[in-house]
């Protein structure tokens, strides 16, 4: 029989970034998957202190699964686009859009991307500007087709 990862099975085989592997300092922005699939958006000037505090407090196991350059009004961009997911706070449920939304972040496209904003969206108009075009973004990228494994 054959049969078709759901995304919640998709999005818990991202790999894990190790702790190590973390900035110690600078403004990221950061996907903290939890083991239900839960995924937090959220953004740090100290992500391994963070993610450490999470962890210590958290009832399910943790781990990052992308970071990349960006600041609180680019978290709470991102937060606008993906709301339809939203579980809880800034917390999301995967999706096929949430999926194609931290393959971006992970690759270079991501860079190619603030690159084309030489400010940083701090106004209502700038983040919605950011928001639009990160949207059209993820609309023109290519929906990653679903693995078959074989049960």
């Amino acid at each position: 029989m054959i049969t078709t990862p759901s995304i919640v099975e998709r999005l818990l085989a991202l790999p894990a970034i190790p702790l190590r592997e973390l900035p110690k300092i600078g403004t990221v922005i950061y996907f903290l998957r939890a083991a239900n699939g839960l995924t937090k958006v959220g953004h740090s000037h100290r992500l391994r202190d963070r993610i450490s505090a999470y962890r210590g407090s958290s009832p399910v196991p943790l781990d990052i699964i992308a970071f990349a350059e960006g600041n609180r009004a680019v978290e709470l961009a991102i937060h606008h686009v993906v709301a339809a997911e939203r579980a809880h706070c800034e917390w999301f449920h995967p999706s096929e859009r949430f999926l194609q939304l931290i393959a971006v972040v992970k690759s270079r496209r991501w860079v190619r991307f603030l690159d084309r904003f030489p400010y940083v969206p701090r106004f209502t108009y700038e983040r919605e500007q950011f928001e639009v075009e990160l949207a059209t973004m993820l609309e023109q990228t290519p929906r990653s087709r679903d693995r078959v494994v074989a049960a």
